[in-house]
């Protein structure tokens, strides 16, 4: 299960197995230390990951994924009214659901489209809401993709101008709004040239997949969500399968 705590409440965002399942929320009344049954919000294939709840011209949003068994995951939003009741199903909405192409890249030599996954919801310069997702791109793995949220049911993407250069784009990120830079930051694992040429035993012997290599952290920051520049490099490791990725503090203030 992948649960997120929702924006201002005791509550779970779950899904309802390991990988996929039904997207289904629970209470707490105490602070965490027991909480209500299982109430499910949607019934499917859904796939969660730990990235911020927004508020935005009072509702409440989230982005989710959808991971069918026999498919390429796919990319939805979840949202609610500021004020209503999050254990009734009714008071929830779901976007469309968008699944990639993996012909977006074809004859691009640097980057190859394989599918997306785990977005992270936030507002754009300009005001309107975007999701900046996860590429799995097995070329460099430094690549990401701005979906639009048009409203409750509609998001939107345009292959021909949504992808962007960021590194560690390929991994597990999330991104917030700091007011007092101006930029939006996120930590996140590039692949490095030095990287991308390094090797294991067994399956790994020739190559290791970009998307594998985690074991570099940096702080990068972005004024526009496209250009994104590495600030600091936080820790690294010799070991190319240990894990080092985290998520920046919620207290902070989101564009609105």
């Amino acid at each position: 299960e992948i649960a997120q705590c929702l924006v201002g409440s005791e509550m779970c965002i779950e899904t309802g197995a390991a990988t996929r399942g039904n997207i289904v929320i629970r209470k707490s009344s105490d602070k965490g230390h027991t909480w209500s049954s299982l109430t499910t919000l949607f019934k499917g294939d859904y796939h969660g990951a730990p990235t911020p709840f927004i508020e935005y011209q009072g509702r409440i949003w989230h982005a989710m994924g959808t991971a069918p068994a026999d498919g390429k995951m796919g990319i939805t939003v979840l949202s609610i009214p500021i004020g209503s009741d999050p254990m009734r199903p009714a008071n929830w909405t779901l976007t469309n659901t968008l699944t990639g192409d993996t012909s977006w890249l074809s004859g691009n030599p640097d980057h190859i489209f394989n599918e997306w996954q785990e977005g992270c919801i936030v507002v754009d310069p300009a005001g309107k809401l975007v999701v900046l997702i996860r590429i799995d791109d097995s070329r460099t793995n430094d690549l990401a993709a701005l979906v639009s949220v048009t409203d409750q049911r509609t998001i939107t993407f345009n292959p021909a101008t949504g992808f962007c250069d960021m590194p560690g784009g390929g991994k597990k990120f999330t991104v917030r709004y700091d007011t007092v830079s101006g930029k939006y930051w996120t930590l996140a694992n590039p692949c490095y040239d030095k990287d991308r040429v390094r090797t294991h035993t067994g399956w790994y012997s020739t190559r290791i997949y970009p998307i594998f290599l985690r074991s570099r952290l940096v702080l990068c920051s972005s004024a526009d969500l496209r250009n994104w520049t590495v600030v600091k490099e936080v820790i690294s490791s010799n070991n190319c399968f240990c894990l080092l990725y985290t998520s920046p503090s919620p207290r902070d203030t989101e564009r609105s």
